[in-house]
């Protein structure tokens, strides 16, 4: 399964954040670090902010830090980014059980 640009970028930077510690990390070094474009980054982490999942700084020192001390999940980043994993119905079909089984899979999925 080939995710979205804008999901794999908001796990990889997540993942980048975590990595790099509490301190801020600027926008630029963190697109570099990830490899996209400043300005694609900022959208994500626009999402991101807003999820409260990144916080963000101001300031000669600033950047993007992560908000919180808790795990972040697949899940919380894709809903973030505006992905959705379908219907919400649990019925039997092949569709419904591979749907639910990758939902179950991003929840589990501690970045």
């Amino acid at each position: 399964m080939k995710l979205n640009k804008k999901l794999e970028l908001g796990i990889k930077a997540v993942e980048t954040l975590k990595t790099l510690g509490t301190e801020p990390v600027r926008t630029q070094d963190l697109a570099v670090q990830v490899g996209t474009t400043t300005n694609f980054l900022e959208q994500v982490m626009r999402d991101l902010r807003i999820a409260g999942i990144v916080a963000s700084t101001k300031g000669p020192n600033g950047g993007y830090s992560l908000a919180g001390k808790a795990p972040v999940t697949a899940f919380q980043v894709a809903k973030a980014v505006g992905r959705s994993f379908g219907n919400d119905k649990k019925d039997n079909t092949p569709t419904s059980r591979l749907s639910q089984a990758v939902l179950q899979a991003f929840q589990d999925t501690v970045l």
